[in-house]
């Protein structure tokens, strides 16, 4: 069962590295033909025209968070203390249930009602219902059911001996709750705000529909704008070229097969683990085995796509040879690491499994020549010798960077000498 802990603990990781992966392999190239200054500071936002400047929407989402803050938090608060210090069981069972169907309700939902709801009523009171304001309040709607309840766990957490306590030195019932429960409830309480600024940054649907869309810094509350997350949403459809690599990637739709790969390859490591460990520890090896053999003859029986034989073909089945290995690694070195991590004493033990990636991630790179799959195989190499070992973290950062940063180079110098 220890495996299954294991890969528990690492599914996390391996999401956020496969996140960064995505981020920097696409992000990096494009920011360096546009230029960093260029890019963040511009405040001209045409594609077509190749210019890319995206101030006027980092303004734009910080108006709208920062709206919604002003709107959800106070609401929220108040609403947890309510609930948790001064609302009666019948209120509660009514209240209570009310606030769990909000965090139910879809972001689309919530962008219809601010659309026929509010930004009519605020057009006829302002002038303009597509502003800032709109989104600011139907943000701060969406963000009360994450505080309310994370804050109002927070309050009841706290034990009765601080609010007893207070009441015996005389204090009222209010003033217990505002100066003893709610001080020793704020870090609960500020990770509720803290996930409520999340979804409210990360929100996209309801915002495209009540916030007029304009890619230009807005000069007030009530003028139209575009969040970071609208524009994503707004021009994918038909970005080309190096709108594309700004929008989302060339290479997306490779790169989320590839994650969708892995996360589904772990949910059934997963769950065959707990079936039987005995079953899955015993053949991880030759799994192992055989997914660096099929690497090895892929340059050979490969079927070549866009120049690179990186696809095997078996009748009508047709899957990547490297898309085995990044099972297999984490399969293989998870079982190493429970059944001899702890035999193996000092950097030996970080030492033989980073051998083991490091020589799947070689044999991906030289014979499939996919490189972003490479990538992610040491990615995950790394993570799982991070988990096992934590104080290794120094050795396994170089030499998750040092390794294929000097194979770059080596091959560099040496095509250099040849020219």
């Amino acid at each position: 069962m220890h495996v299954v802990f294991l890969i528990a603990a690492c599914a996390s990781i391996l999401a956020v590295i496969l996140i960064c992966a995505f981020l920097f392999v696409n992000g990096i190239p494009t920011i360096g033909k546009i230029g960093l200054g260029n890019f963040v500071l511009g405040k001209i936002w045409m594609p077509k025209s190749g210019i890319f400047g995206i101030f006027p929407m980092i303004i734009g989402s910080i108006y709208v968070t920062a709206g919604a803050i002003l709107v959800g938090v106070p609401v929220g608060i108040l609403a947890a203390i309510y609930m948790a210090k001064f609302c009666n069981e019948k209120v509660y069972k009514i209240v209570k249930p009310a606030v769990d169907l909000l965090a139910g309700i879809p972001s689309v939902v919530y962008g219809f009602f601010g659309m026929v709801v509010l930004v009519p009523a605020f057009r006829n009171i302002f002038g303009n219902g597509n502003c800032v304001f709109t989104a600011s309040i139907l943000l701060g709607i969406m963000i009360l059911p994450t505080i309310i309840g994370v804050s109002e766990s927070a309050i009841r957490a706290v034990p009765d001996s601080y609010y007893e306590g207070s009441l015996g030195l005389g204090a009222s019932h209010e003033r217990s709750v505002f100066f003893a429960v709610l001080p020793a409830a704020k870090s609960g309480i500020l990770a509720g705000i803290v996930l409520g600024i999340g979804r409210a940054i990360g929100e996209t649907m309801a915002v495209v529909m009540v916030a007029g869309n304009q890619a230009i810094i807005p000069d007030g509350m009530f003028s139209g704008v575009r969040t970071l997350t609208s524009n994503i949403v707004l021009e994918m459809g038909y970005a080309t070229d190096l709108h594309t690599q700004v929008e989302y990637g060339s290479d997306t739709y490779f790169l989320f097969r590839q994650a969708l790969f892995s996360v589904g390859g772990l949910a059934a490591i997963f769950i065959f683990s707990m079936i039987d460990y005995h079953f899955y520890a015993r053949y991880a090896g030759y799994f192992y085995l055989f997914s660096n053999l099929l690497l090895l003859v892929t340059k050979f029986i490969g079927h070549e796509v866009n120049g690179a034989k990186r696809w095997i073909k078996i009748g009508p089945i047709q899957f990547q040879s490297a898309e085995p290995a990044k099972l297999a690694i984490i399969l293989f070195l998870s079982v190493l690491i429970v059944q001899f991590g702890k035999k193996l004493k000092g950097f030996k033990a970080p030492a033989v499994l980073f051998a083991f990636g490091a020589l799947t991630f070689l044999l991906t790179w030289k014979f499939t020549e996919n490189l972003s799959t490479a990538i992610i195989i040491l990615g995950i190499t790394c993570a799982l010798i991070f988990v096992a070992h934590p104080k290794t973290a120094p050795f396994v950062l170089t030499a998750g960077i040092g390794l294929p940063v000097g194979i770059v180079g080596v091959r560099g110098y040496v095509s250099s000498l040849g020219a």
